[in-house]
């Protein structure tokens, strides 16, 4: 037989064991919950910029910023990144797409202008499709062109892009980078 100190020690015990465990599945449950959030905002944000890298492979004008730019060029809604590349439709077909963050809402958004835009012309800077956010999160977006003599004599366009989970309560900033090499 069991006294009853003994069953009272026990039954504390287990209670201590108990509690230690359920805390464990807690925290390990509320990790793999914020993974997940930070996961798939790190994955929006690549394919975004994956995106922005083929529209930009494909670029026959860049209209802003104008080339060579600053060092750490920073599109904003008052000015955006505009090229003007080849459309989704067919390799003949040509759309004029713009990239900015909203710092407002943490968001990279992407807009469509008309095929016939001018920079010069206010009348023909005419949005064909409205703005959509295309990654969320986004900390910062930096467009960069190195220096051609350190790239083998190349153009190059770097896209440098920080992006954390905004429901996460230890966020960490996520960065991303991306080289393109402009035709010549």
């Amino acid at each position: 037989g069991h006294t009853l100190v003994e069953l009272a020690v026990a039954s504390m015990l287990l209670g201590v064991v108990l509690t230690v465990c359920g805390r464990l599945a807690w925290l390990a449950s509320r990790a793999k919950s914020s993974s997940e959030a930070q996961n798939g905002t790190f994955r929006k944000a690549a394919i975004a910029l994956e995106r922005i890298q083929r529209e930009t492979l494909h670029c026959q004008q860049i209209y802003s910023p104008a080339s060579p730019f600053a060092v750490n060029y920073q599109p904003s809604k008052a000015s955006p990144l505009v090229l003007r590349t080849r459309s989704s439709n067919g390799p003949s077909d040509q759309a004029v797409v713009a990239y900015y963050v909203d710092t407002a809402t943490e968001e990279l958004v992407k807009f469509t202008y008309r095929p016939d835009f001018d920079p010069q012309v206010a009348a023909r800077q005419i949005v064909d499709i409205p703005p959509k956010a295309v990654a969320g999160g986004v900390v910062s977006w930096q467009v960069l062109q190195p220096d051609p003599a350190t790239r083998y004599n190349c153009s190059v366009i770097r896209y440098d892009l920080v992006v954390r989970d905004r429901e996460a309560r230890r966020s960490q900033h996520l960065p991303l980078s991306t080289e393109v090499r402009l035709a010549q």
